[in-house]
Formats: structure tokens, C-alpha cells, sequence
């Protein structure tokens, strides 16, 4: 699996524009896993593809996803950091 550049990222983005669902995650897929073929891609199961599209973000932006959400309830900002390879091991 190989990092996307920005040439690349926007391609992907203007390739898959006009799919929806699961057609946009097999474009993204093959970009993840181009040493798989069609039929290998199509038999992954739902974690195996999830844990591939979080592989390839990460080698792309880093191993970190960080989130944030302001509380309904108190408005207080609640922050989250996650490490890729600890949530692809889980």
C-alpha cells in the first residue's frame, strides 16, 4: 500500500464524484489495495475493508484521527484522538 500524493487524491475525488455507497468505497479500495484483484476486493469483508481504507489514510495523512464535538447538552467541546494501527489491531 502506497501514500496518496495530491494528484492522485484529487483524482480519486474526481473519479468517484459520481458514485455513491458502495461503489465509491470499491474506487477507494482500488487505491488502497491495487495488488488485489476485482473478485479479491469484492470478498473482503466490511472490517477488512475499513481497516484498508484506514491504512491507506493513514500512510497518506498520518497514523492520528482527531475528532471534536461540542456536548448538546453543557456545549463543553469533548475531543478525541485516535491511533490507526492501535484501532486497525483491535
Amino acid at each position: 500500500m502506497q501514500s496518496l500524493d495530491a494528484a492522485r487524491i484529487v483524482a480519486l475525488w474526481e473519479q468517484q464524484a459520481h458514485h455513491h455507497g458502495f461503489e465509491r468505497t470499491l474506487g477507494l479500495l482500488e487505491a488502497a489495495c491495487p495488488e488485489l484483484s476485482d473478485d479479491e476486493r469484492l470478498s473482503l469483508t466490511v472490517g477488512e475493508c475499513h481497516r484498508a481504507l484506514l491504512r491507506m489514510r493513514a500512510q497518506t495523512f498520518g497514523d492520528t484521527l482527531s475528532a471534536s464535538i461540542d456536548c448538546p447538552g453543557c456545549g463543553v467541546e469533548l475531543e478525541l484522538a485516535l491511533s490507526v494501527e492501535q484501532l486497525c489491531a483491535a
